[in-house]
């Protein structure tokens, strides 16, 4: 085999979307019927009825900068060094999913039924008898739209960008734009921005959403609460009850566990922490929790303030295990754990200017991110986004106001509630551009 990197070509002006190429691929590596290693997308860019349809196959990309590989908590992935394929090994994944969401492309393919991870390997498997080769979706295509190539290096692929986005990755896919049909109508050409039509295709994605991670919600909610409660004991403001303190540890932990689709490697998303910001947050809630509950029953100050740094670590990694999503751009949101857990904080302490300023400035990002969004959320949406306010800060000014007993609970419990809704949006929202 010849050394350099392998890469995917496709020209527009061919492919008719005959998906011989997805079925050829399902054939080859004995693809379950539900499961797509690569799919053919369609768009009109003008969206006019007298311009045809464009089609896009694609599959993993194969990236220089590969997500996937970089950020995958428990190092199931690889590059193989003769041919720049990256590869997914089964035996390794956990099943967290998590490449499912920084992969702008949808390359990564969870398997309800093994609970791993599969992708497109470039068929690098038929290189150990044929030595060159080329891929069954290449083979298949009639039409000559999907071709392979191998080239030496690793310099980017340059591609229009209203074509086909490569995020800074470096995809390994060269695009070969559509050429102006002269049988398009003057007429219709002046009517368009450009003579040359582009495709507009969007490429579908496994986008998070609360109905999918609800786990992973009441995890990071449910920590950051902890938290909360934690730093308001180790500062003498409450007494944390021991045992309900270890049952919401063992809650999050049970509800992180959820996501996996093989639970009985959990340890492996301890092997990337170098790289991956998602076993980051699995080393430092595992710190928070084991010198937490030392803390909590033996008082031993200095594990307290091991478990305070730790917490603040698992604050920190939660957020930006969403942050490195390339193809997302929400990168300061209202419901960061990190904002929520020092601003509950700040109140239980009663540092009252640091919870009011980010109060404000949760309240000024939650209304200015809803005001954008207003005219695409449906009524329950627009019920949750007006009583999470309202809990915010119109039922607080109502309560400090007529002034109950125990006032500060009250309050409290109004900003967690409203915290636990913004949480919930966040994950229906992540995705939203």
């Amino acid at each position: 085999m010849k050394s350099g990197r392998n890469i995917f070509v496709f020209d527009f002006n061919k492919c008719v979307a005959c998906n011989a190429c997805e079925l050829a691929c399902k054939f080859e590596n004995k693809l379950d019927p539900d499961v797509n290693w690569r799919s053919v997308q369609s768009g009109n860019g003008s969206n006019h009825p007298d311009l045809p349809l464009h089609h896009l196959s694609l599959a993993c990309n194969h990236c220089e900068t590969a997500v996937c590989l970089i950020n995958c908590p428990a190092n199931a992935y690889s590059r193989d060094e003769k041919t720049g394929s990256v590869l997914i090994h089964e035996e390794k994944c956990i099943g967290c999913k998590y490449c499912i969401w920084i992969c702008p492309y949808n390359a990564p393919k969870f398997n309800n039924k093994i609970g791993v991870i599969q992708k497109c390997t470039h068929c690098i498997h038929k290189s150990e008898s044929a030595g060159e080769y080329r891929p069954a979706c290449v083979v298949a295509c009639p039409t000559g739209a999907l071709d392979f190539e191998n080239r030496t290096g690793v310099s980017a692929i340059e591609n229009d960008p209203q074509y086909f986005a490569d995020f800074g990755l470096n995809p390994g896919i060269q695009i070969i734009p559509i050429r102006e049909k002269s049988y398009i109508p003057e007429e219709i050409k002046q009517s368009l921005r450009s003579k040359i039509p582009t495709p507009d295709i969007r490429i579908s994605s496994s986008s998070v959403s609360l109905r999918k991670d609800w786990s992973l919600a009441v995890f990071s909610f449910l920590s950051t609460v902890l938290f909360t409660f934690f730093v308001a004991d180790l500062f003498d403001v409450l007494l944390l009850n021991k045992t309900i303190f270890l049952l919401g540890i063992c809650l999050a932990a049970l509800a992180s566990l959820q996501h996996l689709g093989k639970k009985q490697r959990a340890l492996r998303s301890l092997l990337n922490i170098k790289n991956s910001w998602l076993s980051r947050e699995v080393f430092s809630f595992g710190g928070f929790a084991v010198f937490s509950l030392i803390f909590s029953y033996s008082e031993f100050y200095f594990s307290g303030l091991l478990a305070l740094t730790f917490g603040l670590g698992l604050l920190v990694s939660m957020d930006m295990v969403y942050q490195v999503i390339p193809h997302s751009k929400r990168r300061f949101n209202s419901a960061h754990t990190i904002l929520t857990g020092v601003f509950l904080s700040a109140f239980l302490l009663e540092l009252n200017v640091i919870w009011i300023l980010l109060g404000v400035l949760k309240l000024v990002l939650y209304i200015g991110d809803r005001y954008r969004s207003w005219g695409r959320q449906s009524w329950v949406e627009k019920v949750f986004s007006s009583a999470r306010v309202d809990l915010m800060l119109t039922i607080p000014l109502i309560l400090w106001w007529i002034s109950p007993p125990n006032l500060e609970m009250w309050i409290l419990l109004c900003l967690i509630a409203g915290e636990a809704i913004d949480r919930s949006e966040f994950y229906n929202n992540l995705n939203v551009k």
